[in-house]
């Protein structure tokens, strides 16, 4: 492997990160804003938003894991991305029963 790429391995984690909470800070934002419309339909954000603090966690274990502060096998990583698709799929069949119930 090349430095660069070496370069880029050990840093995505931590930009992946700061670029996490950004969007965690935007889903708080979300969660609290008051909407005068009753009928506004928030349960597919909040599965997408647990799908989020799941992959903050993932990028956390990667991140501790790189600078060699635990041993956390590279599989585990796997099933966090098993629920975060799981998640993801659940979110359209939520929304696809929302728009044939409602729509």
């Amino acid at each position: 492997m090349t430095e660069l790429s070496l370069a880029i391995a050990q840093s995505a984690p931590v930009y992946n990160l700061a670029m996490v909470f950004i969007a965690v800070f935007l889903f708080i934002q979300l969660f609290k804003t008051k909407s005068k419309n009753k009928k506004l339909y928030m349960t597919p954000w909040k599965f997408m938003f647990a799908a989020v603090l799941i992959f903050v966690f993932q990028e956390f274990l990667s991140v501790i894991r790189a600078e060699e502060f635990i041993d956390v096998p590279v599989y585990i990583n796997g099933f966090f991305e098993l629920a975060i698709v799981v998640s993801f799929i659940y979110i359209l069949l939520l929304q696809k029963d929302y728009v044939r119930r409602y729509l």
